[in-house]
């Protein structure tokens, strides 16, 4: 008989417990590997500012622009923010807008944010200036809508209005706007205001006065430019009012001033001679109020005119205390003297106008 073969002792056949917990192993390596990636380009931080950054990005910008930009204003790695971009389609759903970025956000976050368009406003105050125009530009230096465009469609949507009235419209305040607000938008808001502010109490007032509400508001400009004194712009107001009801001429410096500077562009000092320029914005030729607002009044200075005083002063100048405040008279002569102190005290300073 042929002898069996013996089998070894020392060998022995894997266990199929071995293989699992290597597959297994592989598997939490390739787990935490794939975590560790996801973690780099999805979770990890990649503003690269340690504090917020205002990101602009036009209405008409195109993918590969945004990327340039946020390569160098925003992101610190730009393969993973444009892996991960086109992982979300970022590219075809660009919008424009105003976005500020916190320094610790990720890419997700990042994308997530700007994808949604979930803008930022911004806070545009309009401020008193000489004309809409210039009003008007306030806005241009802080939305994406330029000064010229701005402009042109508010003078278009006002077309029915006669030139310099136009800046009647303008309400000085604080608007809040997204910086890609549209032209046509902006002006809508602004109208809107106007009409809001004009409520029924404010046009009763003019009705009392027997003013319309552009004629207030040209009123309160010229009221807005011969005093800071808030408590003394109804005294003021009244002046004039009294001077119109009587058919006096209102003789108000600050309408020849506007007259010369922003009219006819002249520089220097307001001289005797150019009293005599014909113009209807010269009020020491012609009666009534000017065709136009020489000033963008604001909303106190407005309230101030249409609570005017009941007095019956006609005339006002400067105290010669230097405080801001007017001397007021009912006569000619009682507005000489006042005049004659306050002039005796500019060359008692050797003050030279």
């Amino acid at each position: 008989m042929g002898r069996r073969k013996r089998v070894s002792k020392n060998t022995v056949k894997p266990k199929f417990s071995t293989y699992l917990k290597g597959a297994l192993i592989s598997l939490v390596l390739l787990a935490v590997l794939i975590a560790f990636a996801g973690y780099f380009i999805a979770l990890k931080p990649n503003v690269k500012s340690s504090k917020e950054l205002v990101l602009y990005i036009p209405s008409n910008a195109t993918y590969p622009e945004v990327l340039d930009s946020l390569k160098k204003q925003v992101i610190s790695n730009k393969y993973t923010f444009k892996w991960m971009a086109e992982l979300m389609g970022y590219p075809s759903l660009i919008k424009g807008g105003r976005y500020v970025l916190a320094p610790d956000l990720n890419n997700l976050d990042l994308i997530r944010k700007l994808r949604a368009g979930i803008q930022d406003p911004i806070l545009v105050t309009l401020s008193s200036k000489r004309t809409y125009q210039e009003a008007l530009g306030q806005f241009s230096h802080n939305l994406e809508c330029d000064s010229l465009s701005m402009v042109d469609e508010f003078e278009s949507t006002l077309v029915g209005v006669k030139g310099d009235v136009r800046g009647t419209y303008l309400i000085p305040n604080t608007y809040e706007f997204y910086w890609n607000t549209s032209c046509v938008q902006v002006v809508r808001r602004l109208l809107d205001e106007q009409q809001a502010f004009w409520n029924t109490s404010r046009l009763e007032k003019a009705k009392k006065l027997g003013l319309s509400k552009e004629q207030v508001f040209i009123l309160a400009s010229i009221v807005q430019k011969e005093t800071a004194k808030e408590d003394e712009m109804p005294r003021v107001a009244g002046v004039y009012l009294n001077r119109l009801k009587k058919g006096m001429k209102l003789q108000a410096d600050p309408t020849l001033v506007y007259l010369l500077k922003v009219k006819m562009n002249k520089v220097g000092r307001v001289l005797n001679e150019d009293k005599k320029i014909k113009s209807p914005y010269n009020t020491y030729i012609y009666k009534g109020l000017p065709p136009g607002p020489i000033y963008i009044a604001s909303p106190k200075v407005i309230d101030a005119t249409l609570n005017a005083e009941s007095h019956a002063y006609l005339y006002f100048c400067a105290k010669e205390d230097f405080s801001g405040y007017h001397n007021f008279a009912k006569t000619y002569r009682e507005h000489l003297s006042n005049a004659q102190r306050y002039h005796r005290e500019l060359n008692r300073r050797k003050i030279f106008r």
